[in-house]
Order: structure tokens, then C-alpha cells, then sequence
């Protein structure tokens, strides 16, 4: 079994504003940025840590600066919108022809008012939406709750995403949920990711770094004593919190 690569913690101390001490380590490794990815916890954060480099350093490569959301989300034209998941849905739900394979989820038949299949499409998408942070899909969902008494349930929302996932690549997509539970890809440039301050982090993107075979560095605003209170990726235990 491959084990992965340990993340380093590195720890600025709190006796000034998180952001210098973060600014002088990236500037001593320079060389570096181009192949770095800095990870920040929120956009302001890392247009100010942008400008701090820039006022230090003037003209140089800079790294590639993301929010953990980044990571859940994709410029690929192949995975399906939202919107292009939620019309899925809603033919999906019109095309049945036989609730009582669906009882445990829909005890009565579903179908009341204009625009039924639409409302609950969009609960699906949103439901989705929920379990991608977590790298799962219904099915997965499904797989890991078949001892519980929510089984049933699940396993039919799990034929439905099937059927869904089919009709998507039926037109070309892939769903965003299905694409996340495949893993977390990382551009290839990058050879060493930075969290800079980040105390809190989507599960999916937390495992993916830890399987990651390059270079992890966890940036703590707190002096070296206080290691113990914070976990192996920089994180503020809720005992120290």
C-alpha cells in the first residue's frame, strides 16, 4: 500500500499579522512560485497576499493563488451546468412510467401541479449539490447507508441518478458530482501547494492533498508550541478553537 506523503506544518508565530510572516516565507523560496499553489481562505485574502507580493517583490512569477472552493468547481465544457443537470432530472421524473419501483422514496405517486417534475429536479440538484464537497454521489450515498434503515430510500435515489448519469451522457456531459467522486485532479504544473491560514477545508479537497505525491505545506499563524492544537493540516482543534 502506497502511504502519502506527510504534510509539513510550518509555524509564523502570532506576534504580527499572518499575512508578513506568510509574504517573507514565499519570497525565500521565489523560485519556486511558478510551480506553487498558494491556497487562501477567501478571495479578499488572496487579492491582499497578490499585492503584498507584488509591493515586496515588484515583477516577478507569481503563484497561482485559489480559494478551497476552487477545487470543487471546473472550466470543462464536458461537465454539465447545474441547469443542464436540473432539465436531466426533470425528464428523467417524467419518463417514468412505474412509481412502485421507486415506493420506499415516493410512497404515493408523484405528480401534482404543472410543474411537479421541476420542483422536485431542483431539490435532486440541490441534494446533489450537498454530497459533492464530499466526493459522493447518491449511489455512493446509497452503498454506504445499505445497512441503515434510510437503505431503501437511497437505493432508489441512487437509480434515479443512474438514469440520470445516462441521459448526461446521453448529450455529451458529465455530471459535476459523478466528475468529483472520480477525484480530485490537480493541474500538472503545480508541484507544491501552500495552504496559507486556511482553517477550514471541503473533506473531498482535504483527502485529495493528503494522496497528493507532491509537496504539502501548511502555513500556521501560531508559534511552534502550540502544535498540538492544531491538526496535521493546520486546522484549529475544537479544543483549542
Amino acid at each position: 500500500m502506497k502511504l502519502a506523503p506527510m504534510i509539513e506544518r510550518v509555524f509564523l508565530g502570532w506576534d504580527q499579522p499572518f499575512l508578513l510572516p506568510a509574504v517573507a516565507w514565499l519570497l525565500e523560496r521565489r523560485d519556486e512560485l511558478p510551480r506553487m499553489l498558494v491556497v487562501v481562505p477567501t478571495a479578499q485574502s488572496g487579492r491582499r497576499l497578490r499585492e503584498a507580493l507584488a509591493e515586496s517583490a515588484g515583477a516577478l512569477l507569481a503563484p497561482k493563488v485559489v480559494t478551497p472552493g476552487s477545487f470543487l468547481q471546473t472550466d470543462d465544457e464536458t461537465i454539465a451546468g447545474d441547469w443542464v443537470d436540473h432539465v436531466a432530472w426533470v425528464e428523467v421524473l417524467e419518463g417514468v412510467a412505474d412509481w412502485s419501483e421507486y415506493e420506499a422514496l415516493f410512497p404515493e405517486k408523484p405528480g401534482e401541479g404543472s410543474d411537479w417534475a421541476g420542483g422536485l429536479a431542483r431539490e435532486m440538484v440541490k441534494l446533489r449539490r450537498s454530497l459533492q464537497e464530499n466526493g459522493l454521489t447518491l449511489s455512493i450515498a446509497a452503498r454506504k447507508l445499505r445497512e441503515t434503515v434510510e437503505a431503501e430510500r437511497w437505493d432508489a435515489l441512487g437509480r434515479l441518478e443512474d438514469l440520470v448519469e445516462q441521459r448526461l451522457k446521453s448529450w455529451g456531459f458529465k455530471s459535476r458530482s459523478r466528475a468529483l467522486a472520480e477525484g480530485l485532479k490537480l493541474p500538472p504544473e503545480i508541484s507544491h501547494i501552500v495552504l496559507a491560514g486556511v482553517a477550514d477545508l471541503p473533506p473531498l479537497v482535504e483527502r485529495g492533498w493528503q494522496a497528493w505525491d507532491g509537496k504539502v505545506t501548511a502555513l500556521v499563524g501560531a508559534p511552534e508550541n502550540e502544535a498540538e492544537a492544531f491538526s496535521p493540516i493546520g486546522r484549529p482543534l475544537p479544543a483549542w478553537a
